[in-house]
């Protein structure tokens, strides 16, 4: 019976053992695992983000961050943002144009000079915004749109020379 307690024991002892240097090994290892995870884990950490908005955007929807008159137009489709661009379009055409010529304000009326927004070229500008640089520019893009939003400008088409003739107008009322 002394010997079944000495071998249960030594046993024990030998688990000990193996248990002690177990941990020291883990320990080691972490030790150097450690000062690459965190690094790693924040770079994940900003770098998931901006794939997945790019992901979104490539399934031909807008990304993050961006607006077109005003409105948001995050997770909008092409034909969205199409309709939604026409709908304003039609309000934006007929109200009149402000113009300020040394603290002197005029009025246009659009119809003078033939301004027409192009709705369905407005909606590809704003799926491509953003779209434009390698990854660091994309990644770049994506954290500054978080902060702040970046308006997408109409595609729009004026009649140049009745638009010079009406400014060049009010530039000799102004003068």
């Amino acid at each position: 019976m002394a010997q079944e307690t000495d071998s249960a024991v030594a046993r024990d002892e030998g688990k000990e053992e193996r248990t002690t240097s177990r941990l020291a090994a883990l320990r080691a290892r972490a030790i150097r695992v450690i000062p690459w995870l965190a690094p790693t884990l924040i770079a994940l950490a900003l770098v998931i983000p901006a794939w997945l908005d790019a992901r979104l955007a490539g399934l031909g929807r807008a990304r993050s961050g961006l607006t077109v008159l005003g409105a948001a137009a995050r997770d909008k489709s092409a034909q969205e943002l199409s309709e939604a661009i026409a709908r304003r379009a039609v309000e934006l055409e007929r109200r009149r144009l402000t113009v300020k010529l040394l603290d002197k304000r005029f009025e246009l009326d659009p119809a003078t000079f033939s301004m027409r927004i192009d709705a369905k070229a407005s909606a590809e500008r704003v799926l491509r915004a953003g779209a434009d640089g390698g990854f660091v520019a994309k990644l770049a893009g994506y954290w500054k749109r978080r902060w702040a939003t970046v308006d997408v400008p109409l595609a729009a088409s004026v009649a140049r020379p009745a638009l010079e003739q009406a400014l060049v107008g009010f530039e000799a009322v102004a003068i």
